[in-house]
């Protein structure tokens, strides 16, 4: 199971440079997102940090803005940063889940010569 996540979480961060030309409140990206996040919380309670620091990240500019449009350039500028910011949660979480495989093959290898 870890693998088929593992296999996952790198699809949704290649996904991420097809999103880079949306918006926030595209369906695309809105879908991304909720799959994402349903992913993230099949993972073990290891990540659960990594998990809400992916929750935490906005996508978009929540500032109250006085006569601005409802969408404007600062919340372009917010999503495309946040969605870098999600892509650096997204590949800390695949290293560490490699780093910890690497590290289960090696002690079954040294039991296996002893």
């Amino acid at each position: 199971m870890d693998e088929k996540i593992l296999g996952k979480i790198n699809k949704k961060i290649k996904e991420i440079n097809s999103l880079k030309n949306l918006n926030s409140k595209d369906l695309k990206f809105k879908t991304w997102h909720i799959s994402t996040v349903n992913l993230l919380k099949m993972l073990p309670s290891d990540f659960i940090r990594d998990t809400g620091d992916f929750k935490k990240l906005t996508f978009s500019d929540t500032k109250y803005h006085r006569g601005a449009k409802p969408f404007g350039t600062s919340d372009n500028t917010r999503y495309v940063e946040d969605l870098d910011k999600a892509s650096k949660i997204l590949k800390k979480i695949t290293s560490v889940k490699k780093e910890k495989a690497k590290k289960e093959v090696k002690a079954k290898e040294s039991n296996a010569k002893k």
